[in-house]
Formats: structure tokens, C-alpha cells, sequence
């Protein structure tokens, strides 16, 4: 069953999923979304991602551009084709065109890397509380 977002209730911890093939990188930002509240998982090729996104329905994915296997533009094509949940695609590539290409495929956001984790958590903060429309008491702690 395809719908636009998955369920979420008052109590619950939003579910972000980061596709991140580095586990050095990958740790401060796990560790920080779950500083500001959040339930993570983690997944360090694109195969696994998909595995996890269709097992934990995330609320928000953050998928790096060069992703081991499925690359962050395939895997962001087949989680469009699955959800419409907000997507933050992180990349090194300073070309312009790998950029576009990454917000027309699906792509809600680009986060330039070096990841700055502050940063991060804020547009993850900012993409659910528009999907989700959820109140400032819900809000995530986010710590500067």
C-alpha cells in the first residue's frame, strides 16, 4: 500500500533512516538526530536502505550521494516510487549538475558535506514539522 506519509502518533519518536556508506561520518550524525529526539537507523549501502525502508516506514530518509550499490539517486528513485517522505541528500560533488539531478529525482534537500550536524538536524527538524505539521511541544530538542 502506497501512501503519502507513514503514521506517526503523539508520543511517538520520528523514525529517520541514514543511507551513509562511511561509518565515521555516519556516527556524529546519528548521534546528534538522536540527541534532538529522533529514533535512527542506519544503513551503509543501498540495498540495505531499501530493506530498512520498507521494514521501519522513516519519516524522513537522509541519503548520501555516493552510496555503496544502489547509488542516492537510485535508491531516492525506488523510495519515491514506495513513499512520499522527505529526503535530504548529502553530497561532496560541488558540480551544480549533480545537485539538480539529485532534486529532480526526488531529492527535498541537498546538505553539503562536510556535514555540519547542527546544521543537519535543523533541516531534519524543519522537513518534519512541515510534513508532519506537528506543534512546538512535539518539536525536537535541537543542542548548538
Amino acid at each position: 500500500m502506497t501512501y503519502l506519509h507513514p503514521p506517526v502518533t503523539s508520543h511517538e519518536k520520528f523514525r529517520v533512516l541514514v543511507v551513509e556508506g562511511d561509518a565515521h561520518i555516519a556516527r556524529p550524525i546519528l548521534a546528534s538526530l538522536a540527541n534532538a529526539g529522533m529514533q535512527c537507523r542506519y544503513a551503509d549501502d543501498g540495498e540495505a536502505a531499501l530493506t530498512s525502508f520498507r521494514e521501519r516506514e522513516p519519516h524522513l530518509v537522509v541519503i548520501d550521494l555516493t552510496t555503496p550499490g544502489l547509488n542516492g539517486f537510485a535508491l531516492c528513485r525506488r523510495i519515491r516510487r514506495i513513499r512520499n517522505v522527505p529526503i535530504i541528500m548529502m553530497t561532496g560533488a560541488d558540480d551544480i549538475l549533480s545537485q539538480l539531478h539529485a532534486l529532480n529525482v526526488g531529492a527535498d534537500n541537498i546538505a553539503p558535506k562536510p556535514i555540519d550536524c547542527r546544521i543537519l538536524v535543523a533541516q531534519v527538524s524543519a522537513h518534519l514539522r512541515r510534513a508532519y505539521h506537528y506543534d512546538s511541544p512535539q518539536e525536537p530538542s535541537v543542542f548548538y
